[in-house]
Formats: C-alpha cells, structure tokens, sequence
C-alpha cells in the first residue's frame, strides 16, 4: 500500500491508501486504451514532434490574465500528447495572480451518464506524489478523438488505426531485432592457430592477432601465408585474411514495407507523408498540413481551452507558420482578384488578412 498527496483543503490533494498493484493494472489499461503503447512508433514521434512545434508557435488571443498559463511549452506538450497519446488533462489552478494549467499524469472520470463530471488525477513531481478529485470546471481535457463507448476518454490516431498500428511496432521491432545482431569482421585463420607453438612457447600467430586488432584503419604488415606452413603453395588456405563481413541483413521487402506503412501512420496522424521527404511536393503537403490538420486541431483545441478558462472567444493563430508560405498566398490573392473577388475577401480566402 502506498499513500499519494496531503490534506490541506476540500479541493486539495488529499491523502489516499490504494493498492499498487491495482494501481499499475489500472495505467496499464487506460495506456493501452489510449494508444500511448504505440507512441514508440518513429512515425508518431515524426508527427508528434511536428504538431508541438507547430502549436508551441501559436499565438494566443485575447491576451490576458487568463490565459497567461498557455505558454509556448505548455501548447507543444498538449499537441504532442493528442498526436501519442489521444488525450490530454490540465488541472487548471490560479497562482501569483495568474492561471496556471498543470498536466495530469493520469486520471479517472467520475458521475452519471449526463454531466457534470468529477475529475481525480494524479499529479506526479520529482519526490512527491499527490491525487486530487475536482469538478470539471477545474479542468481543461482535450483530446484527438473521443471513443465513443467512452465519451470521456481520447483516443491516438495509432489506436484508432488499428492493425496498422500494429503492424508499424511489429516492422519497427523486426528491423530492431535485426539490427541488435552481432557485427564485426571475421577472418579465415590457419588451421593450427592455437595457443603454443610446436616448441611449447608462445602462439606464433600472437603477433598477427595483435597488429589485425589493433589497425583501425591503420596499415599492417604481415607475413604471408601464400607458401602454407612448410608444406607447399598448395597447402596454403585459399581464404585466410580475407575478411567476411557479419552484421545485419534484413530482406530487401522489410524496409520497403516499412517505408509503406510509416506513410500510413503518418497520414493517420495528419502529417502528408511527403511533408517529410525529399521531393517537389513538400510545399503543397506544407499547404495541405496547415490548412487540413493544425487549423482545425487548433480550432477544436481553442474550443476547449476556452470552455476550462471561461474564454469564449479564445483563439490560436499561426501567423509564423503562414509565413513560410507568403509566395503561395500572394498567388492565390492575386488569381482571386484577377477572377473578380472583392480585394478583403479575396485577403481572408488566401490568409493575407
């Protein structure tokens, strides 16, 4: 038995006595529900890592006291946690005059059918562990998808992608697996290669072992074996010093595969696949990713936060990511208007307003 928090209040962390092992079981089940097993994926962390840059660049408006807890760190994190996670849960407290959001490490949801809910989430630091049970409206709980037998619990794009997810962790462990395989360089020695020469000394081949070990791209000199050992040219092995590469090989078929169904899981994750390799199409997917996946991310994000701060007209722009596309949207602007649309309407389409 463990005990988790302090009492100091009706609302918070309070102590509680709860079976460990229960406790584990209980993680276990809401990880694998919520996809967070399959955040290992390289093509989640890719999106992952794509989102939390995009949103830690997002400017929050209307600025003020309320949502001054939504930094730059604390948007990255929550976007990173939908992409590998699903879900993610802020208990949102008041500290120095100022909102602050902190992250839950876990959490349960309690009440009927119909709201209101009761959250109790654990909030875990370097020492100390404490849990915490709040009304909903101390909390902010956005997710990438609600599971509809679940409606108060998110669900990852790996999880939702089922067999795909799966079948991404079992190629990734595959080639894992191969490349953990022994590797090194071996060498066709002659065939009494043993520890003493005939007169009982030393191992006449010593010498050679230490001057092949030690070369690391150095040359050596050594003698040759072409006249066998006393026996003729004909006794001599036909294939000593000449060094057979051992390392991984994987079929040619796994990582093609492989590259197939990463592009599958990023595209589930919202991420165009050629947003992330060489290619002429990268703008367009740069385009498509902004428009089709951060805005409306964004919008369903805002629509939370604003909720959980009692911001109604909460906004996140990403000016600096439109940026990066000035060229494209000065061309839209310009066939727009060459096609007739008022100049402002025009400005608002193409995102230059």
């Amino acid at each position: 038995m463990i005990e988790l928090g302090v009492s100091s209040g009706p609302d918070a962390p309070r102590v509680e006595r709860r079976n460990y092992t229960g406790m584990l079981t209980t993680a276990a089940e809401v990880e694998a529900a919520s996809g967070l097993l399959g955040a290992a994926v390289g093509a989640v962390e890719i999106a992952a890592s794509w989102f939390a840059r995009a949103f830690a660049s997002a400017d929050v408006e209307p600025a003020g006291v309320r949502t001054a807890g939504l930094f730059p760190s604390v948007l990255g994190d929550l976007a990173r946690r939908l992409v590998t996670r699903g879900e993610c849960v802020h208990l949102i407290d008041v500290a120095g005059g100022a909102v602050v959001l902190t992250p839950a490490t876990s959490w349960t949801v309690q009440g009927a059918a119909r709201r209101p809910w009761r959250y109790q989430v654990t909030l875990t630091g370097p020492s100390t562990t404490s849990t915490v049970t709040v009304p909903e409206e101390r909390i902010a709980h956005t997710a990438w998808a609600w599971d509809e037998r679940s409606p108060w619990r998110g669900r990852s794009p790996l999880a939702l992608a089922g067999e795909s997810g799966r079948l991404a962790k079992a190629l990734e462990r595959a080639l894992a697996d191969e490349s953990a395989g022994p590797v090194g360089h071996l060498i066709a020695m002659p065939a009494d290669a043993g520890d003493e020469g005939d007169d009982g000394g030393d191992d006449p081949l010593a010498p050679l072992k230490r001057e092949i070990a030690g070369l690391r791209g150095r040359v050596g000199l050594v003698e040759t074996t072409a006249a066998g050992w006393g026996e003729g040219r004909a006794a001599a092995p036909s294939g000593d010093w000449r060094p057979q590469r051992l390392g991984a090989s994987p079929p040619d078929s796994l990582p093609v595969l492989r590259e197939a169904v990463e592009s599958t899981v990023l595209a589930c994750c919202g991420l165009p696949p050629d947003l992330v390799r060489a290619g002429g199409a990268q703008r367009e997917a740069y385009r498509r990713w902004v428009a089709a996946s951060v805005a409306p991310l964004a919008r369903t994000v805002a629509d939370e936060l604003g909720r959980a701060l009692d911001v109604p007209d909460l906004r996140l722009r990403f000016d600096a990511l439109g940026s990066a596309d000035v060229a494209g949207r000065a061309r839209a602007f310009q066939s727009l208007t060459g096609g007739g649309m008022d100049a402002a309407e025009a400005k608002r389409i193409a995102g230059l307003d």
